[in-house]
């Protein structure tokens, strides 16, 4: 069969080019591995690409015999298995064990770092959000910023997996960035303390002209209820003219967390649909639709957006939008559509893996596309100088069938 003509032809070209050594031993233990039946027990093939292996085979043995600086076998496989993953996705990746169980401990809710969302873009690192109220956005970095150096070391050359590691590690701890901000041709140098950081809750305001002011920073699992009772509490017995739901600068978060907000304000009608390979090679979709009952049903409702709003945020306004329930303004949001699975391997490491792609109400994809405003507005500030949110009370002004009533700006609510 296949496995044994492998097997046979490995061991040919190992006993030929480097006989009775280690690397001939680990290149034999790979084969050996790679060959099982039950590596690939679960495969859409069962022919491995025996040519290629064979290449793969020489190829290190070379590097093991002929290569100017020694290297032991632990990082040659492991840069193996980076530049496999790397070739699928920017978001695909290997974890060594430290930084996988630092990604589960994110996971589950608990982490300290500088607070931002990255990403490659060709060989610079960019900032695609940054949490509120974060040591980054305290240090003054923003989304779109470009890290080019880390405690005195280039990155453009580390796996992005690598760099968030880096930017996480134990309060109080410190780390020098050199950051390039948009605009500037000189990157500045900051030292940032490493440290707790809150996941956002929802803040909520009463806006002049009885209009409800709802931020959400970050989807978790308290998100939706946190959300209804930022609105009860702020309309009480009033008739709301409007409703502004800020996910600017909103890197994502949890799933279901997505999908309960959503729920709260659509009353049928499918959420999301998540497209992933099945197992003979063709599509399997899945879709995700709303429970009867809304909150604010009647009530002209905004969704903000920008390039920071990103993943479970898209999904939120990307059905709003598909389903009429909402305008959205602001600017393209950044387009990451993509579900990651966490697996757990053997030696305590992991892989964090693309298995399948978000897709609009209307079937439009998300990941490398984003979702497109129906108002496109460049943020210019906050407060009373934030076009964004002064565009999406211009539009309910002229869309609420209620004539204004006197309310004061600022009710704080959470």
């Amino acid at each position: 069969g296949v496995s044994a003509k492998l097997r046979d032809s490995l061991q040919l070209t190992m006993n030929r080019m480097y006989p009775k050594s280690a690397p001939h031993r680990l290149v034999g233990l790979l084969t050996c591995v790679l060959c099982a039946p039950s590596a690939f027990a679960d495969a859409d093939t069962a022919i491995l690409p025996l040519e290629d292996l064979q290449v793969f085979a020489e190829t290190y043995v070379q590097i093991k015999r002929q290569y100017v600086e020694s290297r032991d076998d632990r990082s040659l496989l492991e840069g193996a298995i980076h530049g496999l993953l790397g070739e699928l996705d920017e978001y695909s990746a290997y974890l060594p064990p430290e930084d996988f169980s630092r990604l589960q401990t994110r996971a589950e809710g608990s982490l300290v770092g500088i607070g931002v969302e990255i990403m490659r873009e060709d060989d610079r690192v960019r900032v695609v959000s940054v949490l509120d109220d974060s040591p980054a956005d305290e240090a003054g970095v923003e989304p779109g910023d470009h890290l080019i150096e880390l405690d005195g070391e280039a990155l453009s050359d580390w796996p992005l997996a690598k760099v968030a590691a880096q930017l996480r590690g134990r309060p109080g701890t410190w780390l020098k960035l050199s950051v390039l901000h948009e605009l500037t041709e000189d990157p500045e140098e900051l030292t940032i303390v490493r440290a707790p950081l809150r996941h956002g809750g929802v803040r909520g305001e009463l806006l002049e002209g009885q209009v409800a002011y709802l931020r959400v920073a970050e989807f978790r699992e308290p998100t939706a209820d946190q959300l209804r009772l930022r609105l009860e509490t702020l309309t009480g017995d009033l008739n709301l003219r409007g409703l502004v739901l800020d996910l600017r600068n909103n890197p994502g978060g949890r799933f279901p967390a997505a999908l309960a907000v959503s729920d709260l304000f659509l009353g049928k009608g499918i959420i999301v649909s998540v497209h992933q390979r099945s197992l003979d090679a063709g599509e399997e979709r899945t879709e995700y639709s709303a429970e009867p009952g809304t909150m604010a049903a009647d009530v002209p409702m905004v969704v903000l957006v920008d390039h920071g709003s990103a993943s479970a945020a898209e999904i939120v306004a990307a059905a709003l939008q598909d389903h009429k329930r909402a305008t959205v303004i602001g600017t393209r949001t950044y387009g990451k559509g993509s579900v990651q699975l966490l697996i757990e391997l053997s030696n305590g490491g992991g892989l964090k893996l693309t298995t399948a792609h978000f897709y609009t109400p209307q079937g439009h994809p998300i990941q490398g596309v984003g979702v497109t405003p129906d108002v496109r507005v460049e943020s210019t500030g906050d407060g009373e100088d934030d076009a964004q949110l002064n565009e999406a009370l211009a539009w309910i002004e002229t869309h609420s069938p209620r004539p204004p009533v006197s309310a004061a700006r600022g009710a704080n609510a959470g």
